[in-house]
C-alpha cells in the first residue's frame, strides 16, 4: 500500500513525519508526504487513488462542492472519498456566537450537517457515520497559554491580538 499525504505547512508536515517515523507500520506500507496542498483549480494528478481523505479541510476552500468534486475525480473506479468534519454542536455553536464579531467573517464555519446538505443538493451518494469526539476545555476556563491556544484554534484566529473587550466575550 502506498499512502500519499499533502501538507503545505512545514511544521505540521515535520510533526507528522516524526510521528510516522516512530509508528510501527507494516513493511508493505509506504508513506510519502508532499509539500503541497490540495488545489481544486489545479489539473488532476497522473495517478488516481483508491482513497482520498479530506480531514477537517473543507472549511478552507472557497467552493467546497468543487473541492469534493475534484477529490472524487482523483479516485479510481470504485474509489472512495472520506470526509471527516466537525458536527454542528460544540465548537460550531461557539463559532456562530462569536466568530463574526471577532474576525469580521464566518468563512471557516462549516459543519458535517452543511456538508450533508451540500452532498444532497449535488445528488452525490454518500454514507454518514457520526463519531463522538470530545475536547477537554478545562484549560479554556482560565487564561492559561494552552487555553488561549485552544480557543484561538477554535475561533480560527489568534485571540491574543484582540482588544480586551472582545477577548473577554469568548471566555
Amino acid at each position: 500500500m502506498h499512502y500519499v499525504a499533502l501538507e503545505p505547512n512545514p511544521i505540521h508536515r515535520d510533526r507528522f513525519l516524526d510521528r510516522l517515523h516512530h509508528a510501527s507500520l507494516a513493511h508493505t506500507i509506504n508513506v510519502s508526504v508532499r509539500e503541497d496542498s490540495f488545489d481544486p483549480h489545479q489539473p488532476l494528478s497522473q495517478e488516481p487513488y483508491d482513497l482520498v481523505l479530506l480531514t477537517h479541510v473543507l472549511y478552507y476552500f472557497d467552493d467546497p462542492p468543487q473541492a469534493i468534486e475534484h477529490a472524487l475525480a482523483h479516485t479510481k473506479p470504485n474509489g472512495r472519498v472520506i470526509i471527516v468534519h466537525q458536527a454542528a454542536t460544540g465548537i460550531p455553536q461557539i463559532q456562530r456566537e462569536y466568530m463574526l464579531d471577532i474576525k469580521g467573517n464566518e468563512d471557516e464555519l462549516l459543519t458535517a450537517d452543511d456538508i450533508q446538505n451540500l452532498l444532497d443538493r449535488q445528488s452525490w451518494p454518500y454514507q454518514f457515520y457520526p463519531v463522538d469526539a470530545q475536547l477537554d476545555v478545562t484549560s479554556c476556563l482560565v487564561r492559561s497559554d494552552t487555553g488561549i491556544k485552544i480557543r484561538s484554534f477554535c475561533m480560527e484566529c489568534d485571540l491574543r491580538q484582540l482588544h480586551e473587550a472582545k477577548f473577554a466575550k469568548v471566555l
